[in-house]
Order: structure tokens, then C-alpha cells, then sequence
């Protein structure tokens, strides 16, 4: 591959806009900040989680829930890219570890039609 061809594909990289969702609970919130890391540091795409959009929505007197909802919907209609992770629930988990994912999993079905499904049960090592 030429130079030039390395160079567009760079470019495509910085303005395609890859969202991470998936629980914060605990240790899993660190799962999904490494991968926003490696996916920006190492790969070169413009990888968010919500946390990245705490800033840019103004803060409201809104219950939590429907805040979050609301990062979801911006997250989701902003990006190009959805990367899901559904953790397994360990013993101290909650038992609606992923009913945040789940949720967001459906909106993005219902809203984007994505192409491509990825399921990965071993980790993402």
C-alpha cells in the first residue's frame, strides 16, 4: 500500500466516530476506557464513552436514568461505529449488569441498522 493510501485512511479514521457502551460498574468501567484508549491512541479513531459527553449536556435537574438515557440517544445518533460490551456478571455484580447495553443495543437496532455484529466471549485480549 502507497503512502497516499495510508494517509486517506488516517483521515477516515479521525472523522469516523467509534462509541463504546457497557456497564460502569466497578472494574468494567476501566474495560471500556482501555478500549476507548487503545482504539484512540493505537488505531487513530475518535473513540467515546459517555462520560465524554458529561461537558457538552448541560446539567439539569433530571433524574439520573433519564440523563443517561439522553447520553445514550447522542452517543448513538453521533457516531458511525457502535461497540457493545456486554461483560459476564461476576458474583459481586448487580443483576442488571447489562441492562444499560441491552437498552442501548435496542436503540441503535431500531434507529441505525447496523451492518456487522461482533461477539467476543474469551475477552478482548
Amino acid at each position: 500500500m502507497n503512502q497516499r493510501r495510508f494517509e486517506e485512511l488516517a483521515l477516515l479514521k479521525q472523522i469516523t466516530w467509534v462509541e463504546i457502551f457497557g456497564s460502569f460498574f466497578e472494574s468494567h468501567k476501566k474495560e471500556l476506557t482501555d478500549l476507548q484508549h487503545y482504539l484512540h491512541n493505537i488505531l487513530g479513531y475518535d473513540a467515546k464513552v459517555s462520560e465524554n459527553l458529561d461537558n457538552a449536556l448541560p446539567r439539569s435537574k433530571c433524574d439520573k436514568p433519564i440523563r443517561d438515557y439522553t447520553l445514550s440517544e447522542r452517543l448513538i445518533e453521533d457516531s458511525h461505529i457502535h461497540i457493545l460490551i456486554f461483560p459476564f456478571p461476576k458474583e459481586t455484580d448487580p443483576h442488571h449488569l447489562n441492562q444499560s447495553a441491552t437498552m442501548e443495543y435496542i436503540m441503535i437496532r431500531e434507529r441505525k441498522n447496523p451492518y456487522v455484529i461482533v461477539l467476543v466471549e474469551k475477552g478482548l485480549q
